[in-house]
């Protein structure tokens, strides 16, 4: 995801689910003045300017958006930097900075760990990240039909060579049967106490399918790996995998009628112990 005009304006499912899970989370954390919190894989910028922002307590000290993306970092700071005290800066949750050690109370993060391969490295980055007694709190694709798409059109010959690192993009927790328990193997080794760690069904459904198809455009990481005129010609073969691996249920039969696809995403409240 490096387009952010693209994904601002096709991300209305990560927007959802980013506020169904600050809903839940925020009131369950423990909230003093002077908070220091990171937004980790912001992104264009908008849930944490929009979202989080508005749910914290108002007397927070900084907010940090953080994703890997230059071009994302650059349009948040340009579109999304409604008080002063937030702001965004380019870094990779699966590599440490010590800089960033011990320095925030929250840590937040939607949509986001499923890009890491390395899961370790990121639950490790996190807990240095976090001061004693700080909080984590997460939400990740396990299972989604976008992955099933991907390897499917990987298996294309037409595309295969734009695609050859696929694996690369898959969610680490697609094909686990019990993704949950994964997850938490990993942020228990890092020196996370988990709160909970759970695995969760979601359904979404989209307006038509030509919303779907935006949708699925924005999260895309290969269009910018091919000629910009092949990429409509590859969005049309996308929607053609969609339904040939039968991965939406069409409501009515019609293109122009909601769409709808299940996934299932783990939520996570986990803290590090005071010392």
């Amino acid at each position: 995801m490096h387009n952010a005009d693209q994904y601002e304006g096709a991300s209305e499912l990560q927007r959802r689910d980013a506020r169904e899970a600050l809903d839940e989370l925020v009131p369950k954390m423990q909230w003093v003045p002077g908070e220091r919190v990171c937004d980790q894989g912001s992104g264009d910028g908008w849930v944490t300017n929009r979202l989080l922002a508005t749910r914290l307590p108002k007397d927070y000290a900084r907010i940090v958006g953080m994703d890997k993306s230059g071009e994302m970092v650059r349009y948040a700071l340009q579109n999304h930097q409604s008080d002063k005290r937030i702001t965004f800066v380019e870094g990779d949750v699966a590599c440490g900075n010590p800089l960033w050690h011990g320095a925030f109370t929250k840590v937040l993060s939607f949509n986001c760990w499923h890009w890491v391969k390395d899961q370790s490295a990121a639950a490790r980055t996190t807990y240095e990240m976090l001061a004693p007694g700080g909080e984590l709190g997460l939400v990740c694709l396990a299972r989604s039909p976008i992955y099933e798409l991907f390897q499917g059109m990987a298996r294309c010959s037409k595309w295969a060579c734009f695609m050859e690192d696929v694996d690369q993009f898959i969610s680490p927790y697609q094909h686990l049967d019990r993704p949950e328990e994964e997850l938490t193997k990993h942020l228990e080794a890092a020196g996370l106490e988990v709160v909970f760690c759970q695995n969760r069904e979601k359904t979404y459904t989209f307006k038509s399918e030509d919303a779907l198809r935006e949708s699925i455009a924005a999260v895309n990481p290969f269009l910018n790996k091919m000629p910009e005129m092949m990429r409509n010609e590859f969005m049309d073969d996308c929607m053609r995998m969609v339904k040939k691996l039968d991965l939406i249920q069409n409501h009515n039969n019609n293109k122009d009628d909601g769409v709808s696809h299940i996934y299932s995403q783990l939520v996570v409240h986990a803290r590090k112990r005071w010392h």
